[in-house]
């Protein structure tokens, strides 16, 4: 039998070996207990955020500043700013408390920023501290229409 160049062989058949498929592994759903868990949770910040913001009894809208940095010094430089106010008449105060010594305190003016009310840097000499060690920080805003303060920190004064 004589091959030519054009001469193509032919495939008669073919067979193929299947691989068998992974089976993929159901991924487990949340327990009956997970989901009540779930759902109380979700009832317990519904019925959080439905309760008024408390005003303070001076009428003014009730704010929690937050202190971003405190750098223990010398001196004491304290940052901060307060959410969901845009105001520039406010005043940020920070007060240091120690037992048996007198408060050291010190006020910066607030400016409306972006998307929050900023405390302009707050400086302390380390001279103006009766004694060293530590002392509770504080830092309150005030304005016509806004007030509050922080949660209480430590910082310690060399």
């Amino acid at each position: 039998m004589a091959v030519h160049a054009n001469d193509k062989p032919k495939i008669t058949s073919v067979t193929t070996t299947a691989s068998p498929s992974p089976t993929p592994t159901p991924t487990p759903g949340p327990t009956n207990q997970e989901q009540q868990d779930t759902q109380a949770h979700k009832d317990e910040l519904a019925q959080q955020n439905q309760q008024p913001t408390p005003v303070p009894s001076s009428g003014k809208k009730s704010v929690t500043p937050q202190i971003t940095s405190v750098n223990p010094g010398p001196p004491v430089s304290i940052h901060a700013f307060v959410s969901g106010i845009f105001e520039n008449t406010g005043t940020c105060t920070a007060t240091f408390t120690k037992a048996g010594y007198t408060s050291v305190v010190k006020a910066s003016a607030a400016s409306a920023g972006a998307t929050t009310t900023d405390c302009a840097a707050i400086t302390v000499a380390s001279t103006e501290f009766p004694a060293a060690g530590a002392w509770t920080l504080v830092l309150s805003y005030s304005s016509p229409t806004s007030e509050g303060s922080s949660a209480s920190q430590t910082v310690t004064i060399q």
